[in-house]
């Protein structure tokens, strides 16, 4: 698999970076042996947008492994967060993710041992499980999303304000066609 080399990029000063970053990609196998240039003009935007999240998941992977967390169980710390009482029950995890009840659990369990969730029965159904989170979890999400913030500013940082909205509607609009397929 490749992944994007904005290093490389980086390292060219600022007005060479523009030009750069409009007319090739560059990239590097994973074993960091080989550059080599893409042209975009010959790639598929569904091509360049995979590429594009593959490379923003795993940097947000690598910032989360330092808090000891996935991107996939950091996704349901987030959803949590925004629940009435930073809770929700198993059942509503796997319809909002569109998961297995065993991988809902494995998550959950995962994330209780690390103290960011815990687990209750609804007291008014047994068999109905809730997770919440923990003051770690809440705090965990305050300065992940901190970071989100940093890194989505840093992704729209070569965009002035109406490329920015103009960005925003495009990829709005490409999305609400492909729900529809």
């Amino acid at each position: 698999m490749l992944s994007f080399v904005m290093s490389e990029i980086r390292n060219i000063k600022y007005s060479d970076r523009q030009i750069l970053q409009t007319d090739m990609l560059l990239y590097q196998f994973p074993s960091g042996s080989e550059v080599f240039k893409l042209d975009p003009n010959n790639m598929h935007c569904g091509e360049m947008l995979k590429m594009l999240n593959e490379t923003m998941k795993k940097n947000a992977n690598n910032e989360l492994m330092q808090h000891g967390v996935t991107f996939a169980q950091m996704k349901m710390l987030a959803m949590l967060s925004g629940q009435p009482g930073h809770s929700a029950t198993l059942k509503e995890l796997e319809r909002y993710y569109n998961m297995t009840q065993a991988t809902i659990a494995g998550l959950a369990v995962r994330l209780e041992k690390k103290h960011f969730v815990e687990g209750y029965m609804d007291p008014d159904d047994r068999r109905v499980k809730h997770i919440r989170l923990t003051e770690s979890g809440m705090e965990l999400c305050r300065i992940t999303r901190e970071s989100m913030e940093r890194r989505e500013a840093h992704l729209l940082d070569p965009l002035d304000e109406d490329e920015r909205r103009e960005f925003k509607r495009l990829l709005l609009k490409i999305y609400n066609n492909e729900v529809r397929i």
